[in-house]
């Protein structure tokens, strides 16, 4: 599986696969600091 990954970051072009990863750790900060206020809220 780790294998299989790093060839296909291989393949694509570094910066593509590195905004692919900066944007999932972003929505997921996102989706998380959303939900803990609004379990804040309640």
């Amino acid at each position: 599986m780790i294998e299989s990954l790093n060839l296909l970051m291989l393949n694509n072009a570094p910066a593509p696969s590195i905004n692919w990863i900066m944007v999932l750790a972003g929505v997921l900060l996102l989706g998380l600091s959303l939900f803990i206020f609004f379990k804040q809220k309640k």
